[in-house]
This record gives C-alpha cells, sequence and structure tokens, in this order.
C-alpha cells in the first residue's frame, strides 16, 4: 500500500517538475521574442 502512496508521489514529482520546465522553456521563448522584437533581428 504504501509503495502506491510513494509512486503516486513520485508520479507528481515528476509531473510538477516537467510542467515547472515547459514554463520555463515557455518563458524563454517569450524573453527571445520580445528582444528579438526590441533588437529588430530577422
Amino acid at each position: 500500500m504504501t509503495s502506491i502512496i510513494k509512486l503516486a508521489q513520485g508520479s507528481k514529482y515528476v509531473g510538477g517538475t516537467f510542467i515547472l520546465s515547459i514554463g520555463l522553456l515557455g518563458q524563454m521563448c517569450w524573453l527571445m521574442m520580445i528582444v528579438d522584437s526590441f533588437c529588430g533581428w530577422p
């Protein structure tokens, strides 16, 4: 029973880090787009 709970916590942790990394990637893309529009690079 405890192994199932541990597994659930582990998957939740993995999912959280996955969402967090996607969020960070999205922010990086937004920053790149903003810098791009300011600098006017092709």
